[in-house]
């Protein structure tokens, strides 16, 4: 699904809309290079005090793909933008983000967490929970457009924000972006295969009209 991101004032616009989508082990290669490309201190931020770039590949590589959630923002075929979730027991969750710092400041991150927070009702979490150094005014101000609630102890900020319960409409978009997704494969899929076709049909992947067609061809009349 395509989220168009605008560009700040002093930022130049993107050439191409952004696209977001969940993630999986297929995209760790996407999200340790987007990590690495993370500033110095955006990756401070993002790791709570310190992560030396070194670990980045170990911290990727033991990822929990069945239990995170995982949403990435795409700009062509580079990952910029990721929001994590992290189950925490019961009905909470952790959510992380992190943006690339030229891709800041275009509304990635509200777009991130708004889409993180579609699955997370989804799947019943009534709180997810948000932590960050007390000084990252600009993560503050993000969970703030989502009506968190903040809490400051010592160096530490943590903001939690309410998540609604699940509708038909949560989990109709969900099903349209996993269709979206797997549309793209399939087509991927054709588009290698195409070589070896067969009178005119993809000889890899059925036709599925040309089967339903025969098959009304070959049934009996109705009595």
């Amino acid at each position: 699904m395509t989220y168009f991101s605008p560009a700040a004032p002093g930022v130049p616009a993107s050439t191409s809309p952004g696209r977001l989508r969940r993630l999986g082990p297929a995209d760790s290669r996407h999200l340790q290079a987007h990590l690495l490309r993370l500033h110095a201190e955006d990756l401070r931020h993002r790791f709570m005090g310190g992560m030396p770039r070194m670990l980045v590949h170990r911290y990727v590589r033991g990822l929990d793909w069945q239990r995170a959630i995982v949403v990435g923002c795409f700009f062509g075929r580079s990952l910029r933008g990721v929001c994590e979730l992290y189950p925490m027991g019961g009905r909470r969750a952790e959510v992380a983000i992190s943006v690339e710092r030229r891709f800041q400041g275009r509304g990635i991150g509200q777009a991130l967490i708004g889409r993180m927070l579609i699955l997370a009702r989804n799947r019943r979490f009534t709180a997810l929970e948000f932590r960050c150094m007390a000084g990252n005014q600009r993560m503050r101000s993000l969970v703030a457009k989502f009506d968190a609630v903040t809490s400051i102890e010592m160096m530490e900020a943590a903001a939690v924000i309410q998540a609604l319960p699940p509708t038909p409409a949560t989990y109709g978009i969900e099903m349209i972006e996993q269709a979206d997704a797997l549309g793209s494969s399939l087509v991927r899929f054709w588009l290698e295969n195409a070589g070896r076709t067969w009178p005119g049909r993809c000889w890899s992947t059925p036709d599925l009209f040309h089967d339903w067609a025969a098959a009304d061809e070959e049934a009996p009349p109705a009595a």
